[in-house]
């Protein structure tokens, strides 16, 4: 629930679900808003009976309540249908591209070694290949082997591009008459962004401990990558996924629109009245129902899915605050100078040397004892988070307690160590924040800082 709350704290996300819940009830309810006619089916039926091959466009009446294009053609009823025909094409690649780079990338990075990175320099040069050499392609291939088998590969302009195979209905046949050679390629060639993210993903995936627990008991490669892996890189390629929607409709508009191959409805509307954009006199109004409801619902469909992808990104970042709330992340603190710090602008020798021992500290790994382990994760341990949330609400009071009971019973000592250097840096005046930092760093064995630590506590307490 906190994600969802989280998501439609921001007034964009509700935005982009309105925009996006139209287009699905536009889609589901098209038979009832503009219903087909079977005398005329297709997505450019003509209003009306033996109509004029060259009528120019008619402005909205009650036959044609957003007017028509050339040829008499109904603006409403392809407006209607392209949106299923976007959530459909859209939405088929998107998914298919996920999952074929999910399982990819999953595969990739649990090989390892020569073999996963030859699996993504593979992924790397189908990011070479040029969307409109593969089409083509893809399209005189299947134009040649629907010509061979006696069959017809053409274009229509009220029913887009068909595909007549004579003979009987085999399988062959069949996959010949439903491929969409535009949707094959964007699938080919929309993978690799898929693969390379959870690639990169599961590499991290890899080195935590319930991977490491899961190889120990004997879990065998797949079953870590399908209960583990793909279900905790879900989050980020659902995000891409869901960005990928509304480009990958503007794509298939602008192929349609260009005549290389696309279905696309409303790019089909836009190329249909492409002659009739500007009006007598340069005039861009006169007939503004033939390009403008297309172009605002292609662009809506892209705004709304991009804003639902962005939505996505903050509600299922785990450094996201909630919603009234200020951040908890102890390490998100403003950059601090030797001007603007206290502990730095300070001209007593041992102020300095302090500052310099905390710069060397926060820039390089702490290692801690041996004899130190924390027995849970950071973010499990209750008493570190009340700590962080101390520091979010400015008690520094609380959190220099929960601190020094973390030391005293030595649980999570390395992070209480880079927590300490931060809240030093932050607060420098006060005496007791040196003293639970030189107590922590006794505890890991750091004596040198510990006394160092110690001594500014006692100048501070002067």
């Amino acid at each position: 629930m906190r994600y969802l709350y989280r998501f439609f704290s921001r007034w964009q996300n509700w935005l982009a679900v309105i925009l996006l819940l139209g287009y699905f009830i536009l889609a589901i309810t098209a038979p009832i808003i503009s219903p087909e006619n079977p005398k005329d089916p297709g997505a450019f039926p003509h209003i009306t009976e033996g109509a004029v091959k060259n009528r120019p466009p008619m402005p909205p009446n009650e036959k044609a309540p957003l007017g028509t294009l050339p040829k008499d053609v109904d603006v409403l009823h392809p407006l209607v249908w392209g949106a299923r025909d976007a959530l459909k094409f859209g939405l088929i690649i998107a998914v298919s591209a996920s999952i074929l780079g999910t399982i990819y990338g999953a595969v990739a990075a649990f090989i390892g070694s020569k073999w996963g990175g030859l699996m993504m320099s593979i992924a790397d040069t189908f990011l070479a290949i040029p969307t409109i050499a593969c089409l083509v392609l893809l399209q005189q291939l299947l134009a040649t082997t629907i010509t061979a088998m006696g069959g017809m590969y053409l274009h229509s302009e009220t029913i887009g591009w068909q595909i007549y195979v004579v003979g009987p209905m085999t399988p062959i046949r069949w996959l010949l008459e439903h491929i969409n050679p535009l949707m094959l390629t964007l699938i080919i060639l929309s993978w690799m962004p898929f693969a390379r993210l959870v690639y990169s993903n599961v590499i991290l995936l890899m080195q935590t401990q319930f991977i490491l627990a899961a190889r120990m008991v004997g879990g065998s490669p797949l079953w870590i990558i399908r209960k583990h892996i793909i279900p905790n890189s879900f989050a980020p390629v659902l995000v891409l996924a869901a960005r990928d929607v509304g480009g990958i409709v503007l794509l298939q508009a602008t192929f349609t629109f260009i005549n290389m191959g696309g279905d696309s409805i409303w790019g089909e509307m836009l190329a249909q009245g492409r002659n009739w954009v500007i009006g007598p006199g340069g005039n861009l109004l006169t007939y503004w129902w033939v390009y403008l409801p297309p172009t605002l619902a292609i662009m809506a469909f892209g705004i709304a899915w991009t804003m639902f992808g962005d939505g996505l990104v903050d509600a299922l970042d785990p450094e996201t605050p909630e919603p009234g709330k200020k951040s908890t992340n102890v390490f998100k603190l403003k950059k601090t100078t030797k001007e603007t710090n206290p502990l730095f602008s300070s001209k007593e020798p041992l102020q300095n040397e302090i500052g310099s021992a905390l710069t060397s500290l926060g820039s390089r790994k702490l290692l801690v004892s041996t004899k130190v382990v924390p027995n849970r994760p950071p973010e499990q341990d209750p008493i570190l988070q009340v700590a962080h949330d101390a520091l979010a609400e400015h008690n520094l009071e609380k959190a220099l307690h929960a601190y020094s009971y973390l030391t005293a019973h030595g649980r999570q000592l390395d992070t209480v160590v880079r927590d300490m250097i931060q809240v030093a840096r932050r607060f420098p005046e006060c005496a007791n924040v040196w003293k639970v930092l030189g107590d922590v760093l006794t505890q890991i064995g750091n004596h040198e800082y510990a006394a160092k630590s110690y001594d500014y506590f006692k100048e501070v307490n002067r």
